[in-house]
């Protein structure tokens, strides 16, 4: 979803190009080519080897969302934590031979495809974290259903109500109730008529606050059972765990500024997000990291939800357009403000 990177392009070139009010301070506008690969080639390098081109104590990343509606009036998600990334690769070994002769041969696609059916099959543990509480607060719920949106036992039977209408919506409470690892790919064999000695997959693993490497061993051993874990190779790709900026602070207050401006109200949620962005390296840095941005009345919180590496990841130009303010005024809100308490 390249809207919010558009929009912050406009805002930085107008900065760039003065046509707008000097900052007291910097702006940087960092774009790099590799998030979708866990950026450990672009932001995370350069995060680590050349801080004095990126150092920043405020960050504005991706990842916006539409508004939600409540019984207060329309709130705006402020992506203020995410899950980290764990991914992991995995490796199954057989003994090759001609597939015509099977007998005594074994095949290393089967126990890779046991792994990725037990995986497949397994809805995961629901866990509340005090992140999932704070959204839930938010949303204006009756006591009955907050109680029943915060409560591990119940929270499954809340998705499956949600799907029915809103299954975009449904899918990212699921994701952000729980680990999650969902396999993405399996490869194997040469041919049609050799019985493969080896296979290789990925798996998409995403982590909670408060979740770790162990945690993810621990799941691994409970959902392929002892057999299989033993004898699967299983790599590290990416370990990560979630990272988190306080709903608070002079940044988060320039962006209540920029709704009460744009959107004619400051009411804010801070949102746990099941993906990863960039920000998490900043943010391990000590910097305060945000996603936010606003979307027109055509496309709700729920559907921009399904559009992720979706067949149709289009918004309009007015969602553009909001974005864009959104994001000026919030620029622009945060070197007044900044103006004042440096002064």
């Amino acid at each position: 979803m390249l809207n919010v990177t558009a929009a912050m392009a406009v805002v930085a070139k107008r900065h760039l190009d003065g046509d707008v009010p000097q900052l007291p301070g910097d702006l940087v506008f960092f774009a790099v080519a590799d998030e979708e690969a866990g950026g450990l080639l672009g932001a995370k390098h350069i995060v680590e080897e050349r801080p004095d081109l990126v150092s920043v104590d405020y960050l504005l990343t991706e990842i916006a969302m539409p508004t939600i509606d409540t019984p207060a009036g329309p709130v705006i998600p402020v992506t203020a934590s995410e899950k980290g990334p764990a991914w992991r690769r995995y490796r199954a070994h057989g003994i090759p031979g001609h597939a015509s002769q099977p007998y005594g041969r074994i095949s290393a696609l089967v126990p890779a495809a046991r792994a990725v059916a037990r995986f497949a099959e397994d809805d995961g543990t629901a866990e509340i974290t005090d992140e999932w509480r704070r959204f839930v607060a938010g949303l204006g719920l009756d006591t009955e259903r907050e109680r029943a949106w915060t409560d591990p036992d119940q929270i499954d039977e809340v998705i499956d109500t949600l799907a029915v209408d809103d299954p975009g919506f449904a899918r990212w409470v699921h994701a952000c109730t729980r680990l999650t690892v969902t396999p993405t790919t399996l490869e194997s064999g040469m041919k049609a008529n050799v019985v493969p000695d080896s296979a290789s997959g990925d798996l998409d693993v995403r982590v909670l606050p408060g979740q770790d490497a162990d945690s993810v061993d621990d799941y691994f051993r409970k959902v392929l059972g002892p057999d299989l874990y033993d004898e699967l190779d299983i790599d590290v790709a990416l370990d990560e765990t979630a990272t988190a900026s306080s709903a608070e602070g002079l940044l988060w207050e320039s962006i209540g500024d920029a709704a009460e401006i744009v959107a004619g109200h400051r009411r804010l949620l801070p949102a746990l997000i099941p993906v990863g962005t960039d920000a998490r390296f900043f943010r391990r840095q000590g910097t305060v990291a945000y996603g936010v941005g606003l979307f027109d009345d055509r496309v709700s919180f729920g559907d921009l939800l399904a559009m992720f590496h979706g067949n149709d990841e289009r918004v309009s130009l007015d969602s553009l357009d909001l974005t864009t303010a959104f994001l000026d005024t919030t620029v622009t809100r945060f070197g007044a403000r900044s103006a004042v308490s440096d002064g």
